[in-house]
């Protein structure tokens, strides 16, 4: 998948759940995409992100520790 097809995904499953704009930028989804992170853990960071966590400190913890 190239990366504009992995931004309109994780972009259009924000959508999907109900939230009005993707809590997480361009090069968050960029840095997301070159770690091969797939779209439902991007979706579960940008969800942490949303609610107040850095964006560190959730991909740590939904990547398994690993970035």
């Amino acid at each position: 998948m190239n990366f504009v097809d992995y931004k309109n995904k994780i972009t259009s499953m924000f959508s999907k759940y109900g939230f009005v704009f993707c809590p997480l930028d361009g090069k968050m989804i960029e840095l997301l995409y070159s770690d091969d992170v797939s779209i439902d853990k991007a979706y579960s960071i940008g969800c942490d992100v949303n609610g107040g966590v850095s964006f560190l400190r959730a991909v740590v913890s939904n990547h398994g520790g690993e970035m």
